[in-house]
């Protein structure tokens, strides 16, 4: 990958990593982490005997308890200048824990106020009793109303809500987006368990497919592409998620033999990154989304590549089927578009997970 790519790809990825959002989201997962170990030693102290014990409870308690004050106070803080509407209607806590539930301000900015209602209440949406509210119940003006009001209050507030988020998204997000606090990714483990290689062992003679080419979607952090770049001649890394793709950048940065092309953009909008593959010869997916055979199939069809691997989770395309009817309709899905599909279940190392190996017919 040149040097000019490289700077490319740093601009774009500290434009992602100073973006405000990103830092509430972050922000809020670490105040749930710090009112999780709050709780825990308050059980604690309520249980133990020991003096001495109850003693450091409370000390711990007094600490997590100021630097939870502390984080509360920067979460509102961004939030009041990037959603100054939308956090003076919902407060600073609810629109925090929708804002990490939605991944970014422009999704939740985007979002129907029918989609805001329900946000949070996902897995009782297919239940006999659909759920009324999610993350609003919350607020106030929800909380306080008779259960047969709770409905209709619910939705007054989401319609509200939406409005309020579009109003600062097209108002003020532009300008205020980038900020001078440095958010400091840490690099991820590697994690040395990886379903491909764990294939591979299954499949040895799968080894081959991955000599030439291999536009790798789904890279994450760059633990199996470390390993995949010893015997690929070129390796271009697609990762969405700036965070893991700031430990991919520097994966490809210590490759001696300088065969991985990171890229951060999203694998479902092929035509975003067309320009930097050149004659990609396999197909490896590892994306766990809803959609990740119609992305496996877009790219497939996009690069005219006649081999490829699917990496299919099935919790993440239907969790309340069991695994085996998933990957037999994913399998049947691959052969409705011209590929022959062998399965091969990983479920006894990889929860959920099956490859499915596909060849054009």
């Amino acid at each position: 990958m040149s040097p000019e790519c490289f700077a490319a790809y740093e601009d774009k990825l500290a434009r992602e990593l100073h973006r405000r959002d990103l830092i509430v989201i972050n922000l809020e997962r670490l105040l749930e982490a710090v009112e999780k170990s709050i709780a825990d030693i308050k059980d604690k102290r309520e249980t133990t005997p020991y003096v001495s014990v109850s003693d450091a409870c409370d000390s711990l308690l007094r600490s997590f308890s100021d630097e939870k004050e502390r984080v509360e106070r920067r979460i509102e803080d961004h939030l009041y200048s990037i959603a100054p509407s939308a956090t003076t209607l919902m407060g600073h806590r609810i629109l925090a824990r929708m804002l990490a539930h939605a991944g970014s301000f422009r999704a939740l900015a985007f979002m129907p106020a029918s989609r805001l209602q329900v946000l949070g209440a996902e897995k009782g949406l297919f239940t006999s009793k659909s759920p009324k509210h999610g993350y609003i119940f919350q607020h106030p003006e929800v909380k306080g109303a008779a259960r047969e009001d709770r409905g209709r209050s619910a939705r007054r507030l989401a319609c509200a809500l939406a409005l309020a988020l579009r109003k600062d998204f097209f108002s003020a997000w532009q300008e205020s987006m980038h900020t001078d606090e440095r958010l400091k990714p840490g690099r991820a483990r590697a994690n040395e368990r990886s379903k491909l290689f764990y294939l591979f062992e299954l499949h040895p003679e799968l080894a081959e497919w991955f000599r030439g080419r291999v536009l790798y979607l789904g890279a994450g952090s760059g633990s199996t592409a470390r390993r995949l770049a010893r015997i690929s001649e070129m390796l271009y890394c697609v990762e969405v998620a700036p965070l893991p793709f700031s430990s991919l950048m520097e994966v490809a940065k210590r490759e001696r033999r300088n065969n991985i092309c990171p890229m951060l953009e999203d694998a479902g909008c092929p035509e975003r990154y067309a320009s930097m593959v050149r004659g990609a010869d396999m197909l490896y997916q590892d994306v766990t989304q809803r959609t990740q055979v119609e992305m496996f199939l877009n790219n497939m069809s996009f690069f005219s590549v006649k081999r490829g691997v699917l990496m299919v989770k099935a919790s993440s395309i239907d969790a309340r089927r069991p695994a085996e009817e998933v990957f037999a309709e994913c399998r049947g899905r691959l052969a409705g578009a011209g590929y022959s599909a062998e399965l091969v279940d990983l479920r006894e190392e990889f929860r959920n997970h099956a490859a499915l190996i596909a060849e054009k017919l």
